[in-house]
């Protein structure tokens, strides 16, 4: 596994906890925007310490194939973070899939990024890990995460009722799918 990758726009590096002031950078940026959609945050996460920490976890997950968490950058601008994607819950065996989770900058929304990003996931997730099965779980008012999935080719197979504890509720969400090759 590389550390970075290219697309026609797109800088996609895994990090190292040099980066934990970009990450944090970013995490504050975007703050409101993204704790509408995540759970709760530990108190210390909006500090440069636990970003840090975060980033080996996040290294030792990957060298174990646990969990890959990529950092996007313009290429036109290597140092500024507009966007993240990870690969979670990488299950081997009878089951080879994951579920991935991804977030953009508000800025640099509706530029096509995210779906170029994902375009690279996928073909990641399939020739690299040789996963057979990629799941997204999405907020239902999330209407931009819904559209960019099903333009990628996922289906929508139901709700996952009360799956995530978010804002103090749990909330129910959209499960999506992509099986890599025919389906049955």
């Amino acid at each position: 596994m590389n550390f970075q990758y290219e697309t026609e726009r797109l800088c996609i590096k895994i990090l190292s906890s040099d980066f934990a002031g970009k990450t944090l950078e970013f995490h504050n940026h975007n703050r409101s925007t993204f704790e509408k959609y995540d759970g709760e945050k530990p108190e210390n996460f909006y500090t440069l310490p636990y970003q840090k920490s975060l980033l080996q976890c996040e290294y030792q997950m990957m060298l174990q194939q646990k969990a890959v968490r990529f950092w996007l950058f313009e290429k036109e601008h290597p140092d500024h973070i507009i966007g993240t994607m990870s690969i979670q819950h990488i299950s081997r065996g009878i089951f080879q899939s994951c579920v991935i989770g991804y977030k953009m900058d508000a800025a640099y929304r509706d530029m096509g990024y995210m779906t170029e990003a994902l375009h690279f996931l996928i073909s990641f997730i399939f020739t690299e890990l040789k996963l057979h099965r990629i799941e997204a779980y999405v907020n239902p008012d999330n209407n931009a995460s819904i559209h960019l999935l099903k333009k990628l080719e996922f289906t929508e197979e139901g709700i996952a009722h009360g799956s995530a504890w978010i804002q103090g509720v749990w909330q129910d969400h959209l499960r999506f799918a992509l099986i890599s090759g025919p389906k049955s």
